[in-house]
């Protein structure tokens, strides 16, 4: 941290223009969806893993504010029979540091050279600073993926065959910036996709998204105006409602999302009154 802080102490007196943050959509993009082939099915044992290890990822993301630049800080882990941690014994870049201001490409260079080795000032993707103009959930989405893509890695090069991974969150994004021709952050995410997916091929991974009151997918598969939450809780008490205790799934749901798929189902369980 103190490359950090003699970086921060190279803005003390830097002036620039001011600008004001992008604008960014990222709601759920309304890509194509195929829900031919969702069963709704009762789960009455747990599923056994065998001798195959189970590895968890999570990371966790927080913002510092100075006076001249915003500090974006990404922690995070791979946990399992060995454990990684980020910052730590995993060596990811897991900080971004985004300028006030329009910085020169001088200051930019400097700053690069002196924390280049564990932050970004730039995104790695669309090779656009980090400044006054760059949208804040962007820089805080690419240094995240940053940091997870970095433990997927690590995951797939302990060579431990049948090893399964579950993150925290969707294996990939799927913002409706995505669908914006000409949007400044349309390359930007679809890279932070292609990252993603190319981490985890060839590699057992599940991702896990606990929100699904923000989900329209299946609901929207199957013509209905509601969310996904009240659509699965719906399915399952019509089929399972007598039971005093379950656990169901709902799916397969396929959402292609340009030349990937992703494939969904639902995890419904009974808890108290609700579910």
């Amino acid at each position: 941290m103190l490359r950090f802080a003699e970086a921060l102490g190279m803005l003390e007196g830097s002036v620039g223009e001011f600008a004001s943050s992008d604008p960014i959509d990222l709601g759920e993009a309304y890509f194509e969806v195929d829900c031919r082939d969702v069963e709704v099915r009762r789960v009455d044992e747990p599923v056994s893993q065998g001798d195959q290890p189970v590895f968890g990822l999570d990371s966790q993301s927080s913002m510092v504010r100075f006076e001249a630049a915003d500090a974006y800080v990404t922690t995070g882990a791979l946990v399992g029979p060995v454990n990684f941690l980020v910052p730590g014994n995993a060596k990811v870049k897991w900080l971004a540091l985004r300028l006030r201001f329009k910085a020169s490409e001088g200051l930019v260079n400097s700053l690069e050279g002196s924390i280049g080795g564990f932050a970004l000032v730039k995104s790695g993707i669309i090779n656009r600073v980090f400044d006054g103009t760059y949208n804040e959930e962007a820089v805080r989405e690419e240094a995240r993926a940053e940091v997870e893509v970095g433990l997927v890695r690590v995951f797939r090069g302990l060579g431990l065959n049948g090893a399964l991974l579950m993150l925290d969150g969707p294996i990939f994004p799927t913002p409706r910036v995505l669908t914006m021709a000409g949007n400044p952050y349309t390359d930007l995410y679809w890279g932070i996709v292609r990252l993603r997916v190319e981490a985890a091929l060839g590699s057992r991974v599940i991702g896990v998204v606990k929100r699904l009151g923000q989900s329209t997918y299946y609901a929207r598969c199957r013509g209905l105006s509601v969310d996904d939450d009240t659509m699965v809780k719906n399915e399952v008490s019509r089929h399972f409602g007598g039971n005093p205790l379950y656990t169901a799934v709902v799916g397969p749901i396929k959402i292609k999302v340009g030349e990937y798929a992703k494939y969904c189902w639902y995890v419904a369980s009974r808890l108290g009154r609700g579910g």
